[in-house]
């Protein structure tokens, strides 16, 4: 797959030479690409830590994200914080973005082509900032993000690989909260399937840090110190530190 660049007041740039995710959001500010900027109040571009362990894509902004620059505002909002806090998750801990940038008029799937013309601000964030599992919501972003015509009602909930930017990434679907809010009957495997997702990140985050291979190195024998002031031994079992974060991707 090869995004097409992304076209700013500033000119034709390429996504793939923004060093960072603030120049990326700077620039994407700035997109006329698509029919889409001839509406729009407000670009609403990605946020969050720019080496968050978690990326969540969702479609398209809304009515209320267009008028206040917030990814997932209003009642949308409220089902998404609390399906993060179902995942043990806050806004804070992850990169919130979305497939198009501006919303398309009465809140309609983006037309393919606007995908195609925006897109390349997205992989160029996945690869900035070069999270261990991305969340799609929607079955849209499910796609662009896998490359694959998965079926969300058959995956939702369901541990994925994909090959993205050149980096192998867990993917993990989830219905997006704005088909929750209309549709009562999803809220509840919407709630499961972030509660999932929260077993496996904590999972990760127990997980023992591997051993390499300089630690079956015996060390040399210390220097005999006084009795009174023998340090108490310390474990070298990696399962008594911190816990590391890791996936197996």
């Amino acid at each position: 797959m090869h995004p097409r660049e992304p076209v700013t007041r500033a000119g034709r740039i390429r996504a793939r030479d923004l060093a960072t995710v603030a120049l990326v959001e700077e620039y994407a500010s700035g997109c006329e690409l698509c029919r889409l900027c001839r509406d729009r109040t407000t670009v609403v571009t990605g946020s969050g830590p720019h080496d968050a362990d978690v990326l969540v894509v969702a479609e398209a902004p809304g009515y209320h994200d267009d008028r206040t620059g917030v990814l997932l505002a209003g009642p949308v909002g409220h089902l998404f914080d609390t399906i993060l806090a179902d995942a043990g998750l806050t806004r804070a801990k992850i990169f919130l973005t979305s497939v198009v940038k501006c919303r398309p008029p009465t809140g309609r799937t983006p037309f393919p082509d606007e995908v195609e013309s925006c897109e390349g601000w997205l992989f160029r964030e996945i690869q900035l900032v070069q999270p261990k599992i991305v969340v799609t919501l929607g079955q849209l972003a499910l796609r662009l993000v896998t490359g694959r015509q998965e079926q969300l009602r058959e995956v939702h909930g369901a541990m994925l690989h994909a090959h993205v930017q050149g980096r192998d990434v867990v993917v993990w679907p989830l219905f997006h909260p704005a088909a929750a809010v209309h549709v009562d009957s999803l809220t509840s495997e919407l709630r499961a399937d972030a509660r999932a997702l929260g077993t496996l990140l904590q999972g990760a985050r127990s997980a023992p840090q591997p051993r390499s291979a300089a630690d079956d190195i015996p060390s040399p024998l210390p220097e005999p110190v006084p009795a009174a002031v023998v340090p108490a031994p310390v474990s070298d079992d990696p399962d008594t530190g911190e816990p590391q974060l890791a996936f197996d991707v």
